[in-house]
Protein backbone atom coordinates (compact mmCIF):
# COMPACT_ATOMS: atom_id res chain seq x y z
CA UNK A 1 0.00 0.00 0.00
CA UNK A 2 1.12 3.36 -0.80
CA UNK A 3 1.26 6.14 1.57
CA UNK A 4 -2.20 7.73 0.17
CA UNK A 5 -3.66 4.49 0.23
CA UNK A 6 -2.36 4.18 4.69
CA UNK A 7 -3.19 7.82 4.91
CA UNK A 8 -6.97 7.55 3.39
CA UNK A 9 -7.60 4.53 5.06
CA UNK A 10 -6.73 5.99 8.52
CA UNK A 11 -8.92 8.99 7.86
CA UNK A 12 -11.89 6.95 6.79
CA UNK A 13 -11.59 4.24 9.79
CA UNK A 14 -11.16 7.76 11.99
CA UNK A 15 -14.52 9.01 10.51
CA UNK A 16 -16.09 6.01 11.11
CA UNK A 17 -14.69 5.87 14.66
CA UNK A 18 -16.49 9.26 15.14
CA UNK A 19 -19.60 8.05 13.57
CA UNK A 20 -19.90 5.68 16.51
CA UNK A 21 -18.68 8.08 19.17
CA UNK A 22 -21.64 10.09 17.71
CA UNK A 23 -24.44 7.31 17.63
CA UNK A 24 -23.58 6.39 21.04
CA UNK A 25 -24.03 9.74 22.43
CA UNK A 26 -27.17 10.61 20.70
CA UNK A 27 -28.44 6.86 21.86
CA UNK A 28 -27.03 7.74 25.75
CA UNK A 29 -29.34 11.23 25.53
CA UNK A 30 -32.40 9.63 24.07
CA UNK A 31 -32.00 6.90 26.80
CA UNK A 32 -31.15 10.05 29.48
CA UNK A 33 -34.26 11.72 28.13
CA UNK A 34 -36.83 8.35 28.38
CA UNK A 35 -35.12 7.73 31.95
CA UNK A 36 -36.55 11.21 33.07
CA UNK A 37 -40.06 10.97 31.56
CA UNK A 38 -40.24 7.54 33.61
CA UNK A 39 -39.56 9.19 36.55
CA UNK A 40 -41.19 12.35 35.92
CA UNK A 41 -44.44 9.94 36.03
CA UNK A 42 -43.37 7.71 38.89
CA UNK A 43 -42.85 10.97 41.05
CA UNK A 44 -46.53 12.03 40.06
CA UNK A 45 -47.59 8.99 40.36
CA UNK A 46 -46.12 8.44 44.35
CA UNK A 47 -47.62 12.28 44.72
CA UNK A 48 -51.07 11.15 44.05
CA UNK A 49 -50.52 8.40 46.00
CA UNK A 50 -49.59 10.06 48.91
CA UNK A 51 -52.04 13.30 48.45
CA UNK A 52 -54.82 10.95 48.57
CA UNK A 53 -53.55 9.02 51.53
CA UNK A 54 -53.58 12.84 53.12
CA UNK A 55 -56.76 13.69 52.32
CA UNK A 56 -58.27 10.46 53.49
CA UNK A 57 -56.08 11.48 56.80
CA UNK A 58 -58.04 14.65 57.39
CA UNK A 59 -61.23 13.40 56.71
CA UNK A 60 -61.22 10.54 59.20
CA UNK A 61 -59.32 13.17 61.79
CA UNK A 62 -57.52 10.48 63.31
CA UNK A 63 -55.01 12.70 63.43
CA UNK A 64 -56.27 16.05 65.61
CA UNK A 65 -57.44 13.20 68.21
CA UNK A 66 -53.74 11.69 68.78
CA UNK A 67 -52.65 15.30 68.60
CA UNK A 68 -54.76 16.24 71.78
CA UNK A 69 -54.03 13.01 73.37
CA UNK A 70 -50.46 14.01 73.25
CA UNK A 71 -50.68 16.78 74.06
CA UNK A 72 -52.72 16.07 76.85
CA UNK A 73 -50.09 13.53 77.60
CA UNK A 74 -47.07 15.72 77.31
CA UNK A 75 -48.54 18.42 80.37
CA UNK A 76 -49.02 15.41 82.34
CA UNK A 77 -45.54 14.25 81.87
CA UNK A 78 -44.20 18.25 81.77
CA UNK A 79 -45.71 18.24 85.81
CA UNK A 80 -44.33 14.95 86.79
CA UNK A 81 -40.80 16.16 86.04
CA UNK A 82 -41.24 19.70 87.25
CA UNK A 83 -42.64 17.77 90.63
CA UNK A 84 -39.30 15.51 90.60
CA UNK A 85 -37.19 18.32 89.94
CA UNK A 86 -39.01 19.93 92.99
CA UNK A 87 -38.62 16.99 95.49
CA UNK A 88 -34.93 16.04 94.45
CA UNK A 89 -33.11 19.55 93.86
CA UNK A 90 -31.86 19.82 97.33
CA UNK A 91 -30.11 16.17 97.12
CA UNK A 92 -29.27 16.43 93.86
CA UNK A 93 -27.18 19.82 95.03
CA UNK A 94 -25.25 18.33 98.19
CA UNK A 95 -24.30 15.51 95.26
CA UNK A 96 -22.79 17.98 93.00
CA UNK A 97 -21.44 20.29 96.25
CA UNK A 98 -20.01 17.08 97.55
CA UNK A 99 -17.97 15.57 94.64
CA UNK A 100 -16.88 19.47 94.00
CA UNK A 101 -15.60 19.73 97.27
CA UNK A 102 -13.73 16.09 97.41
CA UNK A 103 -10.19 16.74 95.79
CA UNK A 104 -7.66 14.07 96.25
CA UNK A 105 -4.65 15.61 96.10
CA UNK A 106 -2.48 12.49 95.67
CA UNK A 107 -0.04 12.31 92.86
CA UNK A 108 -1.23 9.41 90.24
CA UNK A 109 1.94 6.83 90.42
CA UNK A 110 2.14 7.05 86.68
CA UNK A 111 3.31 10.51 87.20
CA UNK A 112 5.44 9.94 89.61
CA UNK A 113 7.11 7.39 87.11
CA UNK A 114 6.08 3.91 89.22
CA UNK A 115 4.63 1.89 86.97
Amino acid sequence: MSDDAVKRAFAEAEKEASELVEQARKARAVRLNAAKTEAKAEIKQYREAEDARLAKLQENNAGQEDLSQLAVKADEDIVAMQASVAANKSSAVELLMTAVQRVNLEVPLARKGVF
